[in-house]
Formats: C-alpha cells, sequence, structure tokens
C-alpha cells in the first residue's frame, strides 16, 4: 500500500518537475551576443525618426504616415541594447554612426527581436493575460530583454534599426 501510494504521489511531482523544464530550458539555453539599435518614441507616433542609408550610417527622416495636423513634433530616441548587461541606455546619433551597423532582421547568431505574443500562457498552458515584453528569440530559445523606451506604458513604439557588427 505505502509502495502504491508512492507510485501514485511521483506522477503529479514528475508532471510538474517535466512541464517546468519545458517552460525554463529555452530561457536557459538563450545566449544572444549581438548588441542593437532601436528607437522609441514618447508619443502614439513620431514626427521624425532614424533611417539607415544605404552607406550604413543613420539619419533623421520623416516618419512615414505621420498625421502632421495632429500638432505633435516628437523626435524618437535612439537606443543602444547590450547582451552581454541586458540592459539599454541611449545613445547619440554620432556615437551609433560610429558603430558599424547590420540591417538584417535576423543577427549573425540567429536571433530576432520579437514583440510578445498578446497574451502569456498559465495554468493548463491558458491565460487572459497580455504578454507586451520583448524577446530575442532564436528556434525554441528565448530570452526577455528588458527594453528602455520613452513611454513606459506604450511598448509597442519600439523600432528595431540594426545589429552593432563587433
Amino acid at each position: 500500500m505505502k509502495r502504491e501510494f508512492l507510485l501514485f504521489m511521483s506522477i503529479p511531482v514528475a508532471i510538474i518537475v517535466l512541464v517546468t523544464v519545458a517552460v525554463q530550458l529555452p530561457k536557459w539555453l538563450a545566449h544572444p551576443k549581438y548588441d542593437f539599435i532601436y528607437t522609441s518614441c514618447a508619443t502614439y507616433e513620431c514626427q521624425t525618426t532614424y533611417a539607415i542609408l544605404g552607406n550604413g550610417q543613420l539619419s533623421k527622416a520623416p516618419a512615414s504616415g505621420y498625421d502632421y495636423s495632429a500638432g505633435r513634433n516628437s523626435t524618437a530616441d535612439l537606443y543602444y541594447f547590450d547582451t552581454r548587461t541586458g540592459g539599454s541606455r541611449p545613445i547619440t546619433l554620432a556615437a551609433a554612426n560610429g558603430l558599424s551597423i547590420d540591417t538584417s532582421t535576423v543577427s549573425p547568431d540567429g536571433y530576432t527581436l520579437t514583440h510578445g505574443s498578446g497574451s502569456s500562457g498559465g495554468f493548463l498552458l491558458w491565460d487572459s493575460s497580455s504578454d507586451s515584453a520583448w524577446y530575442l528569440k532564436s528556434g525554441s530559445k528565448k530570452k526577455q530583454v528588458n527594453l528602455a523606451t520613452v513611454n513606459e506604458y506604450y511598448s509597442q513604439d519600439v523600432k528595431f534599426l540594426g545589429w552593432v557588427k563587433p
């Protein structure tokens, strides 16, 4: 009887351990190596943003689709994300132009910057909460990144510009 009870109790414990490992394993395996440059806008839309020219240099540019009658005159802010420290910092246009930037959407080590899925899994894989986090993702490997933004309540204002080449 004692043996059957232990066997009966070990099944739920094993399931919990397996689910925990399956959820945490992609985080443990993710080790992106390339830093990147991005912009953030303080308002819903910015009049001026940044674009990478054919020579690899950044330049201020009018935002496409901007509603000039709205009366806002915001300029997007530039940020540098450091994968080693896991943090963002503001960067000047001159400093950004001193870097070599790769504009492809996939980093040389296979990662892409992606926004949360809109909902996150919870108990038994469903939940109604929203996932507004940003991730560096490569296949099933995924690492959450905390991007500094001008507007902490509107995280979709992040625009990826490119990967920093060493």
